[in-house]
């Protein structure tokens, strides 16, 4: 038998999975200051769709899931960097040498701008298999994909990033 969530768990959920969503976000491809209020919409859309959570169910790819479709539908996501200023303000104070901060956020940013040169789908996988770890089971189920369809979005995927990353690396060596 399945436990209705209350207002008590997913206030305790939301706190639990607020800094992983903020990434999550970021990861699917929302700007940095768009972030925190994209995320309170994908935890606003969970709240409304809390009966369709299995509690005997791991909560984050249902999250994980509900972030896909907040970010495929949010018109107003930007392409593109981090500015400059956010940038140089990590850098500050930092006790590592200049030029190993500057290769650390230059390999950050061919990432950001791998994963923004996949579709949201492929994307979505991506990110939610190969770097927050979800078993492709739960993906694609969070996503409402077929299994084999996740695993054909997770192969374009890689091809894709593998390619894109290197070309970027490419082009500062030359």
């Amino acid at each position: 038998m399945s436990v209705q969530p209350t207002q008590q768990t997913f206030a305790i959920a939301y706190r639990e999975h607020l800094g992983w969503m903020l990434h999550t976000v970021r990861r699917l491809g929302v700007q940095a200051p768009d972030a925190e209020d994209v995320a309170h919409d994908v935890f606003s859309t969970a709240w409304r769709r809390l009966d369709t959570w299995v509690p005997e169910r791991p909560m984050r790819p249902w999250l994980f899931g509900i972030a896909f479709r907040v970010v495929s539908n949010r018109k107003s996501t930007r392409a593109g960097n981090e500015e400059l200023s956010d940038t140089l303000d990590q850098l500050e104070g930092s006790p590592h040498r200049p030029d190993e901060l500057l290769e650390g956020e230059v390999t950050r940013q061919h990432v950001l701008r791998a994963l923004d040169a996949l579709p949201i789908d492929q994307r979505a996988v991506f990110v939610g298999h190969d770097i927050e770890s979800t078993p492709i089971t739960e993906l694609a189920t969070a996503l409402e994909i077929p299994l084999n369809t996740a695993y054909s979005r997770l192969r374009l995927a890689r091809q894709r990033f593998q390619s894109t990353f290197s070309g970027l690396q490419n082009e500062v060596r030359a």
